[in-house]
């Protein structure tokens, strides 16, 4: 499974200590990224890892102790089981005692998006020790025509119950249960089990819907210069070829042209929108192409906090996603006009992301779309005010051409 890529890569170290005998070294992997970050592929295919190494690990009377996706990491656009402590001896003729691990933190929070509810299953797989319960479905799920039918139930309900009396309902019940306990009970195959959860997973998709962003670009171009490049693709591809940041963070980063742009020029990329649609795009355009990659749905208005006590047992994005280089393209029109943030705080959270450089997309009043939001109270939004502000976290500024005029991008060094 090391071999194969599903296993990190790891070797007995030959350090140990007092409590501990046995020390491992793993390939050390650019970024952590957390489940409800993910997009629904990604979550998906770390799903069918999971499943996967449970069946081969049953081959010789091993399993996984735990199915928590806490214990998968992601090397651009493939997942990487990394814990080897969850892997312990079993009774192969055992029922698989993670399985409902697995569907709180898999199964059900994909179902919740394959329904089109990927923001309340992110929230609810904030809660690392819980999950996503099975009882918690029928409440989120609940959609008209369910309810319908659940109302039309209850109307017929007394009838039913006159009718063919209470003896056919205990029957149905009692069929119920058994189905259920053919899948859960010891006597069931381990196999049939994972087979099931299997067939689940892969049935289920993202909603193919166009969200506000997903049409943005029609067709994206070449990643080579060529003559459907505007002004704006070749400031970004001559910074990033002067500069060879080992490390890019493309917020905001809609399809991720810029991204695959920075993984084609030897970056390692981290790339968030909060557009599912588009994230799940860029996931599988920079798998299919083995991008360096790491997409991932969040906002850089909200960044994942770190949870746990202080938010020390989950480190925050801030930390985790701090890149050489942040990219934060036609964006700051949007935090001014539609989120109401001034130049200060915007300009605190991109450097937040960044060790050393920060290119940024400024669209001036004259731009047709920041005329249509402006307002008499926007007049602190110029250009000068926006690199006063920069110039309180970056030493050195340089401006680019952009694409259309009047934009222009701002190239800034600690």
């Amino acid at each position: 499974m090391i071999a194969d890529g599903s296993l990190i890569e790891t070797e007995v170290t030959g350090l140990a200590t007092d409590n501990y005998p046995l020390i491992l070294q793993h390939r050390c992997l650019p970024f952590v990224t957390y489940p409800y970050e993910w997009c629904f592929q990604a979550l998906k295919e770390a799903a069918i890892l999971v499943l996967d190494i449970q069946a081969r690990l049953m081959d010789d009377s091993l399993t996984l102790h735990d199915a928590h996706p806490w214990n998968i990491v992601f090397d651009g656009c493939r997942p990487v089981y990394v814990d080897f402590c969850s892997i312990e001896p079993s009774d192969r003729s055992s029922v698989w005692g993670a399985y409902d691990e697995f569907c709180r933190f898999f199964l059900n929070p994909l179902k919740l998006m394959a329904q089109g509810h990927g923001r309340i299953a992110r929230l609810l797989v904030h809660d690392f020790d819980v999950g996503i319960l099975g009882t918690d479905l029928p409440a989120l799920l609940d959609s008209p025509s369910s309810i319908l039918r659940r109302q039309f139930k209850e109307a017929l309900q007394p009838a039913l119950n006159t009718y063919l009396g209470s003896h056919l309902k205990a029957c149905l019940k009692q069929s119920k249960s058994a189905l259920r306990k053919h899948w859960l009970s010891k006597t069931s195959a381990p196999e049939e089990l994972l087979g099931y959860a299997r067939v689940q997973i892969e049935a289920l998709e993202l909603p193919s819907t166009n969200t506000t962003w997903s049409e943005y670009y029609d067709v994206l171009p070449d990643f080579f210069p060529s003559t459907t490049w505007n002004r704006k693709h070749h400031s970004v591809q001559q910074v990033l070829t002067q500069l060879r940041p080992h490390s890019v963070l493309d917020i905001a980063c809609n399809r991720g042209w810029y991204s695959q742009l920075a993984a084609t020029l030897g970056g390692v990329v981290a790339s968030f929108d909060t557009d599912e649609v588009c994230v799940n795009q860029l996931y599988i355009e920079a798998k299919k192409n083995n991008m360096q990659i790491h997409p991932l749905v969040m906002s850089v208005k909200d960044p994942s906090p770190g949870l746990g006590l202080n938010g020390q047992e989950l480190a925050p994005a801030v930390q985790r996603l701090k890149c050489e280089m942040v990219l934060a393209l036609a964006l700051v029109h949007h935090l001014v006009f539609k989120n109401r943030l001034n130049f200060d705080y915007i300009v605190a959270m991109f450097e937040a992301f960044t060790e050393k450089y920060l290119i940024v997309e400024f669209i001036p009043k004259e731009d047709r779309y920041v005329s249509e939001w402006w307002t008499e109270g926007h007049g602190w939004y110029t250009i000068e005010n926006f690199e006063k502000a920069l110039r309180g976290c970056f030493k050195k500024i340089e401006q680019l051409p952009s694409f259309p005029d009047p934009r222009v991008l701002l190239v800034c060094e600690k």
